[in-house]
Formats: structure tokens, C-alpha cells, sequence
């Protein structure tokens, strides 16, 4: 009877641990930062960004560091998307205008501090939902390179209400958490939130998304909003690549990818982590329903990435 409490709370204690280490060297005057190149992979989550987090991971010239939301949340308890640590308003998209120096600050001596690798050449970021606040990175962290990762968009929100729907992840003293939406769906709320206030969609119709898949559809083609025109924006700074481009070529993708992040391309590493690379579930005979300026915006999104569903209009 006692196990099936035991890693709920094992989660409960490791996140306090890294909230409050982080939150003592954010705010340590005495750490003197670390310059390092930095890269982030961003993306709608179940994209294929933890595949590649791992592979770029086992390099020898990386830092790591895997949605460290402890960080995020100690440099401004705003960033507390999941509301993992304090019961707060988060936000989600987030410009320039949310910075301060300070930010800057408490970010640096966090890395200093939690970069495991003290060789490394090269320090990557995975967060995927940070592609909602490439606008602030650019503040905190000038010059980053960002690696966006495009998955088929019926796979990630299938794959999005598997999780929202078994709800497996627990972690102890949070029983209203959803593992995709956070606690008592905080990430939702902040999403359909800042959303209207970015004039995405009009309120009526983001209401109308009642299901996890729709709902997951919708961050989907946000997320792809925000990378196109951060794409854009940044030009050689920012790399778009599929998910199926990586396990169909990954020879031809981590080469570019390689030189991209300006690390060496080790023949030993790459046929390591090729040989690990296998495609996951397809759900492309799932349907999904949407609200008509939404469905409008989903399809062009698989329109342009040549993903072949298509999206009902539900008016």
C-alpha cells in the first residue's frame, strides 16, 4: 500500500529541492556568471523535443539542462506555468517588455550553478513552451540560437490527450495537477488568456475547445504561430526542422543541425544516436473538430509542413 505514494513523493521533495537551491543562487550577489553559448530547443511538447534534447545531450562539448522548471519559476514566479511551486497568475507569452535586469541576472547565476558539465562548449535549453518567450530569452540571453522541432499536428495533440487524459504524473500535496495542464489547469487558463490578449482568436471561440485533443490542437498551432514569426525575426539564429525530417534522414538532420550549433560533428556520437533514433505512433486516422477560424489556422499550419489531416470545422 505504501509504494504507489512513493514517487509522488519522491517528486514532491525533488522539486523542492531544485525550487529552492535554485531560488538561493538566483539571488547569491557573490556567483560570477559563466559565459556560454546557448541554444534552446523550443516547440508545441510532443513534438519530438525530447528526442532531440537526448541526442544533443550525450555530446561531449553540451550542458544540458531538461525543462528545468525549478529555474524558470526561481527567476520570476511568473514563469510557474504548471504552478508546480506557487499557487500564482503565470504568464505565458512573454516580450520584452516583461523584462527586467534583474532577470538577466538571476538567470545567469542559476546556470552558473546547474551547468553539469563544466567543459562543455555549448550550453542547451529544453523547455518547449519557451517558444511563447523567445521575445524574453532574447533579454536575458542575447544571441541565442533557437532549434524548432515541427510534429505532424494530429500526433502531438493525440498524443497530448493521452497524457491530459491518464493523468499519470503525480506528484504529492498537488492532487488538482494535470499532468499536461497543470494545477487546476492553470496552463489552459493562462493559454486561453493570453491568447485573447494577443488577439489570436476571439473569446467565444476558444470556449467552444472542450476537449483535451482540441485544446491541445489549438497550443499546437500557436506554438507555430509564434515560431514562424520568430523565425523570421531571426533569421540565421533560428533552425526549423520535423520531427520526421530527424527519424527519416538523421544523418542529413544532425549534420545540419551540428553545424548549426557550431559543435563537432564526432562519428563516433552520431552513429551512437542514430542507431537510437525510431519513429514513434502516428494517429493520422484520429479526427479532430475545431472551431472554424481555428480549424482555419491548424490546416494551414499541416498545409505548410506538407502534414497530410486535415481538421473538421465544427460551424
Amino acid at each position: 500500500m505504501f509504494f504507489p505514494f512513493l514517487k509522488p513523493w519522491l517528486r514532491s521533495v525533488k522539486y523542492n529541492y531544485l525550487y529552492k537551491s535554485a531560488c538561493k543562487h538566483a539571488a547569491d550577489n557573490s556567483i560570477s556568471p559563466v559565459a556560454l553559448p546557448g541554444a534552446f530547443i523550443v516547440g508545441c511538447g510532443r513534438s519530438g523535443t525530447t528526442l532531440l534534447g537526448d541526442i544533443l545531450s550525450s555530446h561531449n562539448e553540451v550542458s544540458y539542462l531538461f525543462e528545468p522548471y525549478y529555474l524558470w519559476a526561481a527567476i520570476d514566479p511568473r514563469l510557474d506555468i504548471l504552478n508546480l511551486f506557487a499557487d500564482i497568475e503565470p504568464s505565458l507569452y512573454l516580450d520584452d517588455s516583461f523584462f527586467l535586469a534583474e532577470h538577466k541576472h538571476r538567470f545567469e547565476r542559476c546556470l552558473t550553478k546547474f551547468i553539469q558539465n563544466k567543459k562543455a562548449n555549448l550550453l542547451i535549453e529544453k523547455t518547449p513552451l519557451n517558444i511563447f518567450r523567445i521575445g524574453w530569452i532574447e533579454k536575458i540571453y542575447p544571441g541565442a540560437k533557437f532549434i524548432h522541432i515541427v510534429r505532424d499536428g494530429f500526433d502531438v495533440a493525440k498524443s497530448i490527450e493521452r497524457l491530459a487524459t491518464t493523468n499519470s504524473y503525480k506528484i504529492f500535496g498537488k492532487p488538482n495537477l494535470n499532468q499536461w495542464w497543470g494545477n487546476n489547469n492553470i496552463k489552459w487558463k493562462t493559454l486561453r488568456k493570453d491568447s485573447v490578449s494577443m488577439k489570436s482568436h476571439e473569446l467565444r471561440e476558444i470556449d467552444l475547445l472542450d476537449t483535451h485533443i482540441s485544446k491541445a490542437a489549438y497550443e499546437w498551432s500557436l506554438s507555430l504561430k509564434e515560431a514562424e514569426l520568430w523565425q523570421a525575426k531571426l533569421g540565421d539564429r533560428f533552425l526549423a526542422i520535423t520531427y520526421q525530417q530527424l527519424v527519416e534522414y538523421p544523418l542529413e538532420k544532425l549534420t545540419e543541425i551540428a553545424c548549426f550549433l557550431e559543435i563537432e560533428l564526432d562519428p563516433i556520437w552520431l552513429e551512437k544516436v542514430i542507431s537510437g533514433i525510431h519513429s514513434a505512433k502516428s494517429y493520422s486516422s484520429t479526427q479532430i473538430v475545431l472551431p472554424k477560424a481555428i480549424c482555419r489556422e491548424f490546416n494551414y499550419y499541416q498545409e505548410k509542413y506538407g502534414f497530410l489531416p486535415r481538421a473538421q470545422s465544427s460551424n
